[in-house]
């Protein structure tokens, strides 16, 4: 190939990585918030490097999101980057790498977050108290909807606030994905007065089935007993198992 087109070449890319790197952080976003159920405010920044005051995903606000692209990604046809993310009750940290089968794979990400966030994604049936802390090793998401997890979670001085005021304990959740799809295990800690034994299984398709073996200690609260009695059927040792079952696509 003669010099003049190699040239011409090398100042082509050159200039495109140039127009990439300096577009306005918003003309990305735009488009990102058109094709998940996602929304950014406040951005501000390139697409090389910026900020969100606020990043809300399924309606559940984040915090401010900031990040940074790897440009050494581009090399394996990845675009990666470095994201942080910053709120009163929320801060976490990871990098994501997003292919060019619209894969996602996401690693040595860490949180700590107040327990009063899963309030806002109304995951559990009362106000929960304490501190969550959480690492996840390995997270991937392949284009057809195939899923590599490997994480855990502590959720320390855990505790309902409403509809009543009671301890429960300190709990730990590990997650890990098989052949035979993810798995995940919810146990409590020694002197918990709530002690827990959970089982979490999803299938390929996205069917889960969640089993939950609560058993209130001596330290429990009558309050806390009457409750957990009605969510299931109770054994002569007084252990209330609670199941239900989904779809996670649904």
């Amino acid at each position: 190939m003669k010099t003049w087109i190699k040239g011409a070449l090398f100042l082509g890319m050159a200039y495109a990585f140039f127009l990439f790197f300096t577009v306005p952080a918003q003309l990305v976003t735009e488009r990102l918030e058109s094709r998940a159920p996602l929304s950014l405010s406040g951005v501000s920044g390139t697409a090389w490097s910026g900020r969100a005051k606020e990043f809300v995903i399924q309606d559940v606000s984040l915090g401010e999101l900031q990040w940074q692209l790897q440009p050494l990604a581009l090399l394996t046809g990845r675009l990666g980057t470095y994201l942080t993310l910053n709120d009163p009750r929320l801060s976490a940290s990871g990098k994501l790498n997003v292919g060019l089968d619209q894969s996602l794979d996401l690693k040595a990400a860490e949180f700590k977050a107040d327990a009063s966030i899963l309030e806002r994604a109304e995951l559990l049936p009362f106000a929960p108290a304490g501190s969550l802390q959480g690492e996840i090793k390995r997270f991937t998401l392949e284009g057809e909807g195939q899923l590599d997890i490997e994480a855990s979670m502590q959720w320390r001085n855990a505790a309902i606030e409403s509809p009543f005021s009671a301890p429960l304990g300190d709990f730990r959740l590990d997650l890990q994905t098989t052949d035979k799809g993810t798995r995940g295990q919810l146990r409590s800690e020694e002197g918990s007065p709530l002690k827990v034994v959970g089982d979490l299984n999803v299938d390929p398709k996205g069917n889960y089935v969640i089993t939950l073996r609560l058993t209130p200690e001596r330290a429990a609260s009558q309050e806390l007993r009457n409750w957990i009695k009605a969510l299931g059927r109770t054994d002569r040792k007084g252990t209330t198992t609670f199941r239900t079952k989904g779809n996670i696509r649904n």
